[in-house]
């Protein structure tokens, strides 16, 4: 994917993780839900803070992916949402002052 803009890795994460839960009609509804939340992915939406937020807990979702860790996968999608929740809406999120890092999800 080098050379994609972040939107376009952004909006390429989220299809190809619930396409690697087998699960077809979560595929189908997370690719459905990206078409419609294309428009928050435009440039104008885009800022510096909801890119490194969406960086790093996707980063967190895939560390515990990686280590088998469902209940840290969770934990960390729960936080993803939180965080660009909090940057799509302003303030802060329900969960906001926590440093992410990989391997802590908060």
């Amino acid at each position: 994917m080098a050379g994609e803009d972040d939107a376009d890795l952004d909006a390429a994460f989220h299809p190809l993780l619930a396409g690697a839960t087998g699960n077809r009609v979560i595929h189908e509804v997370a690719k459905t839900l990206s078409h419609i939340l294309g428009e928050t992915r435009c440039e104008a939406l885009q800022s510096e803070e909801r890119r490194r937020a969406s960086v790093r807990t996707h980063i967190l979702i895939i560390d515990a992916l990686e280590r088998g860790d469902g209940e840290g996968a969770r934990e960390a999608t729960q936080r993803h949402l939180a965080e660009i929740e909090g940057t799509v809406f302003g303030g802060k999120s329900e969960k906001g002052g926590h440093t992410l890092e990989p391997g802590n999800p908060g």
